[in-house]
C-alpha cells in the first residue's frame, strides 16, 4: 500500500484526469464520488473509524486519513483544523491506477461561511499545482540522472569490450 502512495503522488504529474470538484450546494444531481456523509463531523467520525484507516495528525493541524480501497485506488481525506476559516471542512481525493496513468478525483464539504470555503478550494488547487511542478522538476531530474548513468555504462562497456 505504501509503494502505491508513493507512486501515486509521483504519478500526480503523469497523464491526469482531473474530475469535476463535487460541491455539496450544487443543484446538479450527486455523483457516485460525492461525499457520502451529511456533515464533516459525521465524515470525520466514520472516515477515522474504518478499519483500513491510517490516520496522520499534521504540524499544521489538518488531519489526513489514508485508506486503500483496494490495490490500485487510494483515498485522502483532509479535514480542515478549528484554526482555519474554513473550518469546519474536508477534501476527499481518491488515486486510481488505469492504463494511461492515474486519474485523481476531488470532492469537497465546507460548512464556513462561502467567501471561505471558495478560498480553500482555490488554496487546495494551487497547492496541488504545486506538487505536480515539484514532482515534475523531481521526475525530470532522475530522467537526467538515468542518461548520464546509461552513458557511464556504455562508455564503460566499449573501453572494455571495445566498439
Amino acid at each position: 500500500m505504501i509503494r502505491f502512495a508513493i507512486a501515486c503522488a509521483v504519478a500526480l504529474c503523469a497523464p491526469l484526469a482531473l474530475a469535476q470538484e463535487a460541491a455539496p450546494n450544487d443543484e446538479a444531481a450527486p455523483s457516485p464520488f460525492d461525499i457520502p456523509y451529511p456533515d464533516v463531523a459525521t465524515a470525520r467520525a466514520q472516515v477515522t473509524g474504518l478499519s483500513n484507516a491510517r490516520v496522520v495528525e499534521r504540524a499544521d493541524g489538518f488531519l489526513t486519513v489514508l485508506t486503500a480501497l483496494d490495490s490500485e485506488v487510494l483515498e485522502l481525506w483532509d479535514f480542515v483544523p478549528a484554526t482555519d476559516p474554513a473550518y469546519p471542512a474536508v477534501v476527499r481525493r481518491r488515486l486510481r491506477k488505469e492504463a494511461g496513468g492515474i486519474t485523481l478525483q476531488r470532492s469537497v464539504l465546507c460548512e464556513a461561511a462561502k467567501e471561505a470555503c471558495d478560498a480553500w478550494k482555490q488554496r487546495l488547487s494551487a497547492e496541488e499545482a504545486e506538487l505536480r511542478q515539484k514532482l515534475m522538476e523531481e521526475i525530470d531530474e532522475e530522467a537526467r540522472q538515468d542518461r548520464r548513468r546509461n552513458r557511464r555504462y556504455r562508455e564503460a562497456a566499449r573501453s572494455q569490450y571495445g566498439g
